[in-house]
């Protein structure tokens, strides 16, 4: 198994456990908050750069969004490993400037916060309340590390993004599903009518 086929298999289950609309909506408001508190901790490891076009983002929590963007999402999908990371490379530049306005401590404080508020929110209402199930403990390193790209990837196969991709996760989501849970609760890419045609359309175009 390649090095993106390892890390689709982990999308596909994160789909397969992110079904219900008002989970993946929640997951969504979410989901940057928790990705912005491992980055202001990471940020708290004294790592900084004096170069002019590095010292205002670079820190740890930069070096370990080029290595996920790299071994990660690039591998998946360039667009929205693209939007992964500039999107976190702000949050290393805010992060470093939050670090030298209120400290460390307080940063620390204002993360603990935040990942608690997450954690909350996302387990006990978007999957007790909603989805109505968990996904295994020992996955949770790996959906910690897919969460920001199976929530990018959602709304944009909604709206006829990549049709080849969005059936291959299905597929995957489908199978895992069909072994690990149960088999009469099918996993279903949300896809409107309006992206099911464009997705046709693009089929058709490379057949």
């Amino acid at each position: 198994m390649g090095l993106r086929d390892f890390w689709l298999s982990k999308l596909s289950i994160y789909f397969a456990y992110h079904r219900h609309p008002h989970n993946r909506l929640i997951h969504a408001f979410t989901e940057p908050l928790l990705i912005y508190c491992f980055i202001l901790w990471m940020s708290l490891i004294d790592v900084r750069s004096t170069h002019p076009y590095l010292r205002s983002f670079y820190n740890v929590g930069w070096i370990y969004n080029v290595i996920t963007t790299v071994f990660i999402y690039l591998p998946i999908d360039p667009l929205t490993a693209a939007i992964i990371f500039f999107g976190i490379t702000g949050y290393c530049a805010l992060s470093n400037t939050l670090i030298q306005l209120f400290g460390g401590y307080t940063c620390f404080l204002l993360g603990a916060g935040g990942l608690l508020f997450v954690l909350v929110t996302q387990l006990i209402i978007g999957h007790h309340f909603f989805e109505k199930r968990f996904a295994p403990r020992n996955y949770a390193p790996y959906n910690t590390l897919v969460l920001p790209q199976g929530v990018l990837l959602g709304p944009l196969f909604s709206n006829g993004w990549r049709p080849r991709l969005a059936q291959e996760i299905m597929d995957s989501a489908n199978g895992y599903i069909t072994s690990n849970y149960d088999p009469s609760r099918a996993f279903k890419v949300d896809i409107s009518d309006r992206a099911k045609a464009a997705s046709g359309r693009k089929l058709r175009a490379r057949s």
